[in-house]
């Protein structure tokens, strides 16, 4: 479970989020939809602890992490996965060495397993073949596959998504979104999805949360959404 209340964050005394509150519950996809600049990245650097709010508070399982210091937040973020919008992949790493660098960071598997649980990963997300390339040497949605193993090589019970789709195609939007809905009901982790794809964000979110200059405008299932008479949802939808 994700709470938020009444957070606020400014920069340079220019406000980019305004007063938020929702939550998440345990195994939902939650995408938060926006124009460019309405504060999606920012929010999901909070629900990490990346970024620290002017106001309000976070909890993640019941923990307020917003007056953590460092240390205890490095616990929080065990558990949570974050599939960075260009991947973030270590370009000096095979796929295979980079899925493989959470496990040896922060767990004591031996090599046979690390090996076995991260061949295990990038077959489910369809890289078996790719194991000892190089990120250069991958197409971008290859990459976002690469990054999407990582991100949950660790039995992450949170997944965050920073613009999951952007700059693929179509039909790679299309499949990778499949691909972190799929992974998210076979894990049964709580995922939030920030995005302006506005037809991938319907078929896979539970629920959703329309942001306009960093406030919550509007909040519903897909459903809510495509049903709503108000013209900037009608106009965000199309």
């Amino acid at each position: 479970m994700i709470e938020v209340e009444h957070l606020s964050k400014s920069f340079n005394g220019q406000p980019v989020l305004e007063d938020l509150s929702f939550s998440i519950s345990d195994g939902e996809i939650l995408v938060i939809l926006g124009e460019s600049g309405s504060g999606k990245s920012v929010l999901l650097k909070h629900l990490i602890g990346i970024l620290k709010p002017d106001q309000g508070t976070i909890r993640v399982n019941g923990k307020d992490i917003v007056p953590l210091p460092e240390r205890k937040l490095l616990g929080i973020r065990r558990d949570i996965g974050y599939l960075f919008q260009d991947g973030a992949l270590y370009d000096f790493m095979t796929v295979y060495e980079n899925v493989a660098f959470p496990l040896k960071e922060h767990t004591a598997l031996k090599r046979r397993e690390t090996v076995e649980k991260v061949t295990k990963i990038l077959t489910q997300v369809g890289l078996a073949g790719a194991l000892a390339k190089y990120p250069a040497e991958l197409s971008g949605g290859m990459r976002k596959r690469a990054a999407l193993a990582r991100a949950v090589i660790l039995d992450s019970k949170i997944l965050l998504c920073d613009e999951p789709t952007s700059g693929l195609d179509p039909i790679k939007s299309r499949e990778i979104s499949n691909l972190i809905h799929g992974l998210c009901r076979d894990l049964k982790c709580t995922t939030v999805v920030a995005s302006h794809d506005m037809e991938n964000s319907l078929r896979i979110a539970d629920r959703m949360i329309l942001l306009r200059k960093g406030r919550i405008v509007a909040r519903g299932t897909p459903d809510d959404m495509k049903s709503s008479q108000d013209a900037f949802i009608q106009e965000f939808l199309t």
